[in-house]
């Protein structure tokens, strides 16, 4: 196949949507650096391994007088994938570009199998038929195949991840021979985020404090929290570290009341894994003095309230006490009525999502 063609037909993998059914991402398809065979079976060897790195016409190839037989493994592996630690594989995708030539030529597949540490494993994906005579991408595996293996991301970022094929020579031919030109791996896969972050939030419920709440749906590897306070919401500072529960799938609640006040609270929640990995999970901003800027009344309300906000907002949350989401509601304007006749009685907050991309969170209570 020409340079040319590869390339258009490479591009087009590449660019191929990076969503599958809504879940899995996949990688660019990835070509082999690293070259070599299996002799635990087969009789015939292969020349010019590495002739499988690209399509350019410089072929691996292995052939036989008359009367062939099973081939060797060739192996290709190194991909250099190089995927995050919290990647979880939903599936390996290989091409393999082949031809096949000889007088009476009958070469097809006997074993097409992932190379895992190093070893032939997983299930065979081998495609029944005689290989074409003409340059030919064969797909094996697919975007949720895993190939009966429980792959993990150190397996596939290993230099001795890669994949095996093995042909048959045999049947009434004459010189028959098999041609690979071009080897790659597609991998599909999905990260699994350090934390799951249900809500955070501040508030002046004390008089000398500000309380910020959150909670995580849930939590893998968390060692720590970081909180930085700001006064414009650019220059953070330290507050506090706070320890995680580590590794939980259900929700978690945590608590820090920080001894201070300003016209203009701003609060950052960081997380830290054990590797020390460390992620910037959200900001929110809350207000002294409400009535400055955003303000709800009746406050408390029986049936419904209104609230007044002077910056453009997107969304605005009802949160309980325990940092529950109660409802959501799109904001009119400036003011928007919230029926709360529904609501049980207590302390509950809104968090308000401004155009600006800031977060301002205000209290009200709710009576019978």
């Amino acid at each position: 196949m020409s340079r040319l063609l590869s390339s258009l037909i490479i591009c087009c993998l590449i660019f191929t949507s990076f969503d599958v059914d809504g879940q899995c991402s996949m990688t660019a398809p990835a070509s082999p650096q690293a070259f070599g065979t299996n002799t635990s079976s087969g009789v015939v060897g292969w020349s010019n391994l590495s002739g499988t790195d690209v399509s350019d016409n410089s072929y691996a190839q292995v052939s036989a007088l008359i009367l062939g037989n099973d081939s060797y493994w060739l192996l290709a592996t190194d991909f250099n994938f190089g995927l995050p630690a919290t990647t979880v594989i939903c599936g390996v995708e290989v091409a393999m570009e082949k031809r096949a030539s000889g007088l009476f030529q009958n070469v097809q597949d006997v074993g097409v199998q992932l190379v895992v540490n190093g070893n032939l494993t997983g299930e065979n994906k081998a495609i029944a038929g005689t290989w074409p005579t003409t340059d030919t991408y064969f797909t094996h595996g697919g975007a949720a195949d895993l190939w009966g293996e429980a792959l993990t991301v150190a397996d596939v970022n290993a230099a001795n991840f890669g994949v095996g094929i093995q042909v048959d020579l045999s049947g009434f031919t004459v010189l028959p021979s098999a041609f690979i030109d071009h080897i790659q791996i597609t991998i599909h896969y999905t990260s699994t985020l350090p934390i799951e972050l249900g809500q955070f939030t501040a508030s002046n419920s004390e008089p000398t404090s500000t309380i910020i709440n959150w909670t995580t749906k849930s939590e893998l590897n968390n060692d720590y929290f970081i909180l930085e306070h700001s006064e414009n919401g650019s220059n953070w500072e330290f507050v506090a570290d706070i320890k995680a529960v580590g590794n939980s799938s259900i929700d978690q609640y945590y608590e820090y009341e920080d001894l201070r006040r300003s016209d203009a609270n701003y609060y950052r929640l960081s997380q830290v894994d054990y590797d020390g990995t460390l992620t910037i999970l959200e900001k929110t901003k809350v207000m002294q003095n409400a009535t400055i800027e955003t303000r709800v009344f009746p406050n408390p309300a029986k049936n419904e309230c209104v609230l007044q906000t002077a910056e453009d907002a997107t969304l605005v949350e009802v949160i309980n006490a325990d940092g529950t989401l109660v409802d959501q509601i799109i904001p009119l304007a400036n003011e928007t009525v919230i029926d709360v006749s529904s609501y049980k009685a207590g302390v509950y907050f809104l968090r308000i999502q401004q155009f600006n991309g800031m977060i301002e969170t205000v209290k009200f209570v709710k009576i019978d």
